[in-house]
């Protein structure tokens, strides 16, 4: 049986690495929620006949080698840490699926998700998919969300999938713990104490029925990386303003949204937010936080939509709640920040979840094959009904729904957010009219909105 074998590597990069606050909350969800709830996977179509298993198996195994976290299972001592292992098994986490005739990639993606990743090897897999009802061939790299976040995973798929041959990565970061003196503590407790004030208004349930199965169905649809640039160039917001707006628009429209409980409300979605930018560090880990933002569902004006969404993202940039939720979770005990966890994914703070994660800005390649079509495959917190993902990919922009198995099937909302965000980029900004003798900038104009982000 083949293996990556590690024994000859420096001794530098067997260092244990402790888990961070947020993967250890992770791990715990793990035994709390279903061993497969917190998989998350990202997917990329190549075109051309597959190759064999063997064949897959010998072109990672040299990119595998040089890949230390992929080595590292958690540990059984405390505090827990990942400890890296001298070999990993090839047969164990480069698989095979063959697609049973008549069947695509959205039932292979739902079985490979729904099976769960053993806690005694790396949390990691990357699946071979193929059949005759597929065109082309597809690899799904998953991963535990302890193991890696989103933008970690694109990162490794980038080094295992390389666009052109890269040089052997670097050790990893190992971030150790920052003592934090008492004028640092002061200025923390109160940055947590206006973090927790984002928590109110508690979000009313946009949802009629509550779902209660438990798997996850996905569903996709692509559309040109221009035309979304081109929008928020337009509108002076961001793509990540871009994808909300048309998000709530698209839940306007789908028949299979019952977000209208008795009479219209907001929509509240859990929007992560990637701490690498700010902070550097590691490419490979977890090092994101989160932030919430409305979905006037109930507003008829796609404008003022887009203009609610682009001053409530701003304010809580601002106002630095996304350096406060990164320090939080460097500083505060483990079951504080698993607290803080619970509350976050609650019913009562979010209606659904929605991310803007991180493409390839050159198209990753096997045997000098280009891929295609990337398709984040997300996480679905227990209780929630669906959820939205987007690859901003280098030429294509690919966003997936993923849905209860209960509830309508998420393809219909992936087709309105295609027309929502191209309906967008048709729109003409509205006329601002600024105040005699005074310029108005983007700042001024969102920051203009942000009073009636509250009323409900």
């Amino acid at each position: 049986m083949k293996s990556v074998n590690r024994a000859g590597k420096s001794g530098s990069e067997y260092q244990t690495t402790p888990l961070n606050s947020i993967e250890r909350v992770f791990m715990l969800g793990d035994r709390l929620y279903g061993a497969a709830v917190l998989h998350i996977a990202g997917c990329y179509r190549f075109p051309g006949a597959a190759p064999t298993l063997t064949e897959f198996r010998e072109k990672l195994q040299p990119r595998l080698a040089d890949e230390p976290i992929l080595c590292s299972v958690e540990s059984e001592t405390r505090p827990r840490c990942w400890e890296q292992r001298s070999t990993v098994v090839l047969a164990e986490h480069v698989r095979e699926w063959r697609c049973p005739a008549g069947t695509g990639l959205s039932l292979a993606a739902e079985q490979i998700m729904a099976t769960p990743l053993s806690r005694n090897r790396p949390l990691w897999e990357i699946w071979l998919v193929h059949g005759t009802s597929i065109d082309g061939w597809y690899a799904i790299l998953k991963a535990h969300h302890a193991f890696l976040d989103g933008a970690s995973l694109i990162t490794l798929a980038e080094r295992l999938l390389p666009p052109v041959p890269v040089p052997p990565p670097a050790s990893p970061v190992v971030e150790l713990p920052t003592p934090v003196g008492p004028t640092a503590q002061m200025a923390l407790a109160k940055g947590i104490i206006r973090y927790a004030g984002r928590f109110l208004p508690p979000a009313r349930f946009a949802f009629t029925r509550p779902p209660r199965n438990g798997k996850r169905r996905f569903a996709w649809a692509f559309v040109s990386r221009e035309l979304v640039h081109d929008a928020a160039r337009h509108h002076g917001v961001t793509v990540n303003d871009i994808f909300l707006a048309a998000l709530a628009t698209a839940l306007r429209e789908w028949t299979g949204t019952p977000w209208r409980n008795g009479r219209p409300r907001r929509v509240w979605t859990l929007v992560p937010v990637d701490l690498r930018r700010r902070e550097g560090g590691k490419l490979i880990g977890n090092k994101v936080t989160n932030i919430r933002v409305p979905l006037p569902c109930d507003d008829p004006d796609p404008i003022r939509r887009l203009r609610v969404i682009a001053a409530h993202t701003h304010s809580a940039e601002s106002c630095d709640q996304i350096a406060i939720g990164g320090a939080a979770q460097r500083s505060i005990p483990v079951w504080l920040v698993g607290l803080a966890a619970a509350m976050t994914f609650s019913r009562w703070h979010i209606s659904m979840t929605s991310s803007n994660v991180r493409g390839s800005d050159q198209p990753t390649r096997f045997d000098g094959r280009p891929s295609s079509d990337p398709i984040a495959l997300g996480l679905l917190p227990p209780r929630h009904p669906l959820g939205a993902f987007l690859v901003n990919n280098h030429d294509q922009i690919g966003i997936s729904i993923v849905t209860d198995a209960a509830a309508p099937y998420g393809q219909g909302l992936a087709d309105l957010w295609i027309r929502a965000v191209t309906g967008l980029g048709e729109l003409r900004a509205v006329e601002e009219r600024p105040v005699a003798g005074c310029s108005i900038d983007r700042t001024e104009r969102i920051a203009a909105a942000v009073p009636a982000l509250d009323k409900e």
